[in-house]
């Protein structure tokens, strides 16, 4: 298995599009495939008929809602097409981010696998969501702010002036991601972004604290996939992020991801579209997870390998 993994995870960038376009167009080709053109989702339905009975949207009203207006003719193609295309240029800026923390190559291979593989990805990235834009529109900003040139720092701020137009939750989480990068490297380039998010979360103070839920909430089905949940986790990957916890309880700075772990499980019973984040920290803990399995000895190799098959089973049942 080693020269296998060694060359996919050399090659990663290649096998990961070739993933995620495969993931992405499939649900709505097998739509088109039984003669059915319609969009997918509830959400997308409650976005196009704000836009439909409303004359003008601003930009304060929801950024979402103002760009997915610009369709002025309201083909169904470019709604489609657009959360198809933020899921690419998602993947695309977390690779690059991931990089410049330094995360392994390794990690970064069965991280970004299992979100591909993620319901919540793929309910986030085929349907119309403004969970989409807001998580495109947070990496962007962390990926200008990382860059070492000035004047790409500068390019992130008017990004964190827009997030909190979405809602309150947004603004929150990103101020905590600030926060913690801050107290990661101690930089001072982030002190202006991070008064700039402050202001504008104040003047947006009126905004909901989420958008929805748009479908009748159950926390037990909602949160595994397995059991029927549009957005929940599988759990095998669960299985593998609790062994992630387990591998890497002690080491430095881990503590924070289980940080953020914490509030957002415990967000979920407020709204359980936040497994939507949350579905981003169970996948980083489950690479961990999977790596320690593939890195330990195994007095019996034949077991080894039949549990790994197993959970890749399991893990590709929860997004079939």
């Amino acid at each position: 298995m080693n020269p296998i993994l060694k060359h996919l995870t050399k090659h990663q960038k290649i096998y990961l599009i070739i993933l995620l376009l495969l993931v992405l167009i499939l649900p709505n080709f097998l739509r088109w495939t039984h003669n059915n053109p319609t969009i997918i989702g509830t959400p997308s339905y409650y976005y196009l008929n704000v836009i439909k009975n409303t004359d003008t949207v601003t930009i304060y009203g929801n950024p979402y809602l103002s760009l997915l207006s610009l369709n002025y003719q309201h083909h169904l193609w470019i709604y489609k097409l657009f959360p198809f295309l933020l899921g690419i240029l998602t993947l695309v800026l977390l690779l690059s981010n991931l990089n410049r923390i330094g995360l392994s190559k390794r990690n970064q291979f069965f991280m970004l696998t299992f979100l591909i593989l993620s319901p919540a990805f793929i309910y986030t990235f085929t349907l119309l969501t403004h969970f989409s834009f807001i998580i495109f529109l947070i990496l962007l900003s962390f990926f200008l702010l990382l860059k070492k040139n000035k004047l790409w720092n500068y390019l992130s701020w008017p990004i964190f002036l827009l997030i909190p137009f979405f809602d309150l939750f947004s603004s929150f989480l990103t101020i905590l991601f600030l926060a913690t990068f801050y107290y990661l490297r101690k930089e001072s380039k982030t002190r202006i972004p991070l008064i700039i998010l402050l202001i504008s979360t104040l003047f947006n103070y009126q905004k909901p604290f989420l958008i929805g839920p748009f479908h009748q909430q159950n926390i037990i089905i909602d949160l595994f996939s397995d059991l029927g949940g549009l957005f929940g986790i599988s759990l095998f990957i669960i299985l593998l992020a609790i062994i992630g916890i387990f591998a890497t309880w002690k080491k430095k700075n881990f503590f924070l991801n289980y940080f953020f772990l914490g509030i957002l499980l415990l967000l979920t019973f407020y709204q359980s579209t936040l497994l939507i984040y949350f579905n981003f920290f169970v996948v980083s803990l489950a690479a961990l997870g999977i790596n320690y399995l593939l890195s330990r000895q195994w007095k019996i190799k034949i077991i080894k390998n039949l549990t790994l098959f197993l959970l890749l089973l399991g893990i590709i049942f929860s997004t079939l």
